[in-house]
């Protein structure tokens, strides 16, 4: 995989490609409600991977928008996990969600953006379902950025949230009213 990463860089102009490489975990569990460094390093990796992918989208080499919504459902659409002890409150499950979602929006705006403009349109997939929260249709809409959008205006002003959180928030927003006017 490395090597592919490699090759990928040298093939593609990616001057902030950051990889961060991790020894593989001994564990063959799942490791929930613990913030242990194992735990840190995975929520780092998927970031690092959230980076990998939002950049090939935006640069037109694979187009991953798919993933992107996906994130941005996980903290925009959806409710914290009530089965996951630590993570069945609004703030935590914010605090954890709301960075790979950051990661799309501030790599992939202007792409999700025009996405949602076009209704998918050439978009390798335009399928991906909705959240508790989302009743619209499925895919990329401008009813489902602007509800996006309406959830992060909620989320910069959450108390439950830590500051970061919602200081991330309302930067994601700006860049998603950035991305429109630019498109």
């Amino acid at each position: 995989m490395l090597c592919w990463l490699i090759t990928l860089k040298r093939t593609v102009s990616l001057p902030s490609l950051q990889l961060n490489t991790f020894p593989c975990s001994p564990s063959t569990g799942i490791t929930i409600n613990d913030d242990s460094d194992e735990q840190k390093r995975s929520r780092l990796r998927d970031i690092n991977f959230q980076g990998l992918a939002a950049r090939l989208t935006a640069e037109g080499v694979w187009d991953l928008s798919r993933v992107g919504v996906y994130r941005l459902r996980d903290v925009l659409e959806e409710d914290p996990d009530y089965y996951i002890a630590g993570y069945n409150k609004l703030g935590p499950h914010l605090n954890v969600c709301i960075r790979p979602a950051e990661v799309w929006i501030s790599l992939c705006a202007g792409v999700i953006s025009r996405l949602c403009r076009s209704n998918g349109q050439g978009a390798d997939r335009n399928d991906m379902p909705g959240g508790k929260h989302w009743t619209g249709k499925r895919g990329f809409s401008m009813e489902r950025w602007e509800f996006w959008k309406e959830k992060l205006g909620g989320i910069a002003v959450n108390q439950e949230a830590s500051e970061e959180t919602r200081a991330i928030a309302k930067k994601m927003k700006e860049t998603m009213i950035v991305a429109e006017d630019g498109a």
